[in-house]
């Protein structure tokens, strides 16, 4: 077989669907209306995106936080620091060292986003309409400082009632520093193409139909698994983990559905179209492995991007139910949605 995934023709509409999903966001392909827009790239349509998160967030207001500042002043208010006041004689002159707390939008949440909209505006082919609402919204944070952004940055937000609105910013900001902005110099930034990236969208293809049946099954417990061989001795501990892409467990099944971004379903082998058999073992050894669900109907599922044909075999393999099965990315959102619910029905 030589057919292979046509990563161009998936339109740039589903991929961010598949990211807002894979963030436990689907409700934002909702709010945010794309299901029309087809972009030329993943970072127009991002930034389109986030003009949008960001003229809510300020008609919500910016958000602020107490910093301390030092102030040498005849009024007391804050902290008095003692010491620095003693040690330059101010308290002679009637005054004190002191430390107030005041509010200041200079917050790291607010760095962060001026950042990533400067580096926006350096992106080559952004659409001009794009560069004249990030220079508009650029200016309602001229009292931010300009950082260089590290990946720390983004590990020790505290969400609550009064910031709450930045938590999917931060998301968009952090893939878009992460997975877009390929390298940064002194004077310029560099874009990296992700939507062009097969590992990248294969494990996003993964992260995806995890939440995904994460979020619209409901009465499901849905979880990547760990399993344990049925081994002793040293052998055990050089045996290779068994991690499954996708448990999805009901009160009377259990299907464990492993995820293949890969060229094609099917293979040539001896004159005729045949399954991978690695895949297959795979997913078998999950199911022999899981002991616990024994009294469960037990399903194993191979998922395959679609090519250049809908594929769907069903069957057995000894006493376990077995299936083979392709999703088109190329379609539009819903028929993929269907797809993904038909499939584990």
């Amino acid at each position: 077989m030589t057919s292979q995934i046509n990563l161009s023709r998936i339109p740039i509409k589903n991929i961010y669907y598949m990211l807002v999903y894979s963030w436990g966001y689907p409700q934002e392909h909702k709010l945010i209306t794309v299901s029309q827009r087809d972009e030329k790239d993943l970072t127009n349509l991002l930034c389109f995106v986030l003009i949008s998160k960001l003229k809510s967030l300020i008609k919500k207001g910016i958000y602020k936080e107490y910093k301390e500042v030092q102030q040498v002043s005849g009024i007391l208010r804050g902290k008095t620091n003692f010491t620095e006041s003693i040690k330059n004689f101010s308290f002679k002159q009637g005054k004190m060292h002191i430390e107030p707390d005041e509010l200041t939008i200079d917050t790291l949440y607010n760095q962060i986003i001026k950042r990533i909209i400067i580096t926006l505006l350096q992106y080559e082919t952004l659409e001009p309409k794009y560069k004249i609402e990030l220079k508009r919204i650029l200016s309602y944070f001229n009292l931010v400082s300009d950082i260089k952004i590290k990946e720390q940055d983004f590990k020790h937000f505290i969400y609550h009632k009064s910031n709450y609105h930045y938590k999917f910013i931060m998301l968009l900001c952090r893939f878009i520093w992460t997975k877009l902005l390929l390298h940064e110099s002194e004077s310029h930034d560099y874009f990296n193409d992700f939507t062009r990236d097969h590992k990248e969208l294969a494990r996003l293809f993964e992260k995806f139909v995890r939440n995904f049946y994460a979020l619209e099954l409901s009465n499901c417990t849905v979880r990547s698994e760990k399993f344990h061989w049925a081994s002793s001795g040293t052998l055990e501990s050089a045996l290779p983990e068994m991690r499954t892409d996708i448990s999805i467990e009901s009160l009377d099944e259990k299907i464990i559905l492993d995820t293949k971004f890969y060229h094609t379903a099917l293979k040539q082998s001896f004159n005729k179209e045949s399954i991978n058999s690695e895949h297959v073992y795979q997913v078998f050894s999950y199911l022999m492995n899981d002991y616990k669900c024994r009294n469960l109907k037990q399903t194993g599922i191979l998922l395959y991007p679609e090519v250049n044909k809908e594929i769907s075999f069903d069957g057995t393999i000894h006493q376990f139910s077995f299936k083979v099965c392709t999703v088109n990315l190329y379609c539009d959102w819903k028929n993929i949605h269907d797809r993904l619910l038909n499939i584990i029905t």
